[in-house]
């Protein structure tokens, strides 16, 4: 192997390294969150749920949000509709709670978006406010149980692959141009595809 090739082939390697050095710490930086390494351990499964005890609500009503399957002792931030409102502390078990008082201007028919932003990814939750008027039929109807699970208010769960997705991309884009800057180079020196 030439003195040339051998720098060319240091350079990409090095420029591979960097590459992958820098895009986790732009990402981060985007997020606010740092990846822990018990969410990358072979056998970690997402479990992550988030629920609301009631999810449709009055203006000024208070209401628990709970999650679990985040990971033990970790800080979760709440966010309604983009905008931190608090955080909780995950339990030994993963669970954690979190009162939350709709504000009483909040007009009738608004859908609040909860999320609950842990280390290893996001849980989501609809709340849906209504006129202060409502009045209740009794009885009861039944119902969905806690929160999330009706309606339509699945909660979100699962990993957000954004980072690794763009990790990938941005090697795949830099390997190919090292590829087209070593063939230009090849054939200013030159030499024919498949001649040493």
């Amino acid at each position: 192997m030439t003195t040339v090739r051998l720098r060319s082939l240091l350079l990409m390697v090095l420029l591979a390294v960097l590459t992958l050095a820098v895009l986790p710490g732009s990402a981060q930086a985007q997020t606010g969150t740092t990846v822990d390494p018990r969410c990358l351990e072979p056998g970690y499964e997402d479990t992550r749920t988030v629920t609301v005890n009631d999810p449709v609500v009055d203006p000024g009503q208070t209401v628990t949000i709970s999650g679990s399957g985040f990971l033990p002792g970790e800080t979760v931030r709440v966010l309604v509709n983009g905008a931190q409102v608090g955080t909780a502390l995950v339990d030994e078990q993963g669970n954690f709670t979190f009162q939350y008082t709709i504000p009483a201007g909040t007009a009738p028919g608004t859908v609040l978006n909860v999320s609950a932003v842990g280390v290893c990814g996001t849980g989501t939750l609809t709340i849906t406010v209504t006129p202060t008027t409502s009045t209740s039929t009794g009885g009861g109807g039944g119902g969905g149980g806690a929160g999330s699970t009706t309606g339509g208010n699945l909660p979100r769960t699962g990993n957000d692959d954004t980072v690794w997705l763009l990790r990938g991309g941005a090697l795949l884009v830099m390997v190919g141009g090292m590829l087209v800057l070593a063939a230009r180079k090849r054939n200013r020196h030159g030499h024919a595809p498949g001649v040493a």
